[in-house]
């Protein structure tokens, strides 16, 4: 109210108001990241922030998701600074190798005012799986000076392509392998072969045992083992007696 100076009798008066101005705005947090399986079903707990000084519906959507992919909620309403979540699902294709991965956006829009949003990305990726195994013959025999022949199998049981070095263990007499590795894809096998050199002064029945050892590039703590057990044998001779006759 404002009064005149000269004459106390006239006053006027006027209402001033102020206004906030609305402001749109959402949050979907950080970026995320997740290992899975072939198979497997991976689950994400995206947030959902309100803000703005608004209440508002926030529309929901994927974006550049190659693997199948799964949002709980297709909106979000929230009142300003409140928050909520959603479910993203992420199935892991079967058949995809160790080390694959994929990344869905998931993309927040305001309907208060669409130029406002916010995005995150959910990355899943396939973990990366170790294995061999070695298979094959485990024992033969021969005469002295000869060799023998062992036929073996080598598989990738892992995940992804893997290169497996193979050596040899605890033998004393001459021993080599055809290859000194292999690489392999996921579920492949490759044959190799063991050749053992019995010493031409083995004694009969003399033993000797070579550990055919597997090893994966990849992981080195993982592998696998063969014993092959090899005999010496000498030929048997037959003694006959002239008949005597009387």
């Amino acid at each position: 109210m404002a009064t005149s100076a000269g004459d106390q009798s006239e006053s006027d008066s006027a209402l001033i108001t102020s206004s906030v101005p609305t402001v749109y705005g959402v949050s979907l947090g950080d970026d995320q990241s997740s290992n899975g399986e072939a198979g497997e079903l991976i689950a994400y707990s995206v947030p959902v922030t309100n803000t703005g000084n608004t209440p508002d519906t926030f529309n929901l959507a994927l974006s550049e998701a190659g693997w199948t992919t799964l949002l709980s909620d297709g909106s979000v309403s929230l009142e300003p600074g409140a928050g909520g979540s959603i479910t993203v699902l992420v199935v892991v294709p079967f058949g995809v190798q160790g080390g694959a991965a994929d990344t869905a956006t998931i993309v927040a829009t305001s309907t208060g005012s669409p130029d406002v949003g916010d995005e995150v990305d959910i990355t899943t990726s396939v973990a990366h799986i170790y294995g061999v195994s070695l298979y094959g013959e485990n024992s033969g025999s021969g005469p002295a000076g000869e060799s023998v022949y062992y036929e073996l199998s080598v598989t990738n049981t892992g995940n992804a392509t893997d290169t497996f070095i193979l050596t040899l263990s605890g033998n004393e007499w001459p021993a080599e392998l055809s290859a000194g590795s292999v690489s392999l894809a996921a579920g492949e096998s490759a044959t190799i072969t063991l050749l053992v050199s019995i010493p031409a002064g083995a004694a009969d029945d003399a033993i000797d045992t070579a550990t055919v050892i597997a090893t994966s590039a990849g992981e080195p703590g993982t592998s696998a083992t063969l014993n092959a057990t090899t005999i010496a044998e000498w030929p048997q001779y037959a003694t006959y007696l002239p008949l005597m006759e009387k």
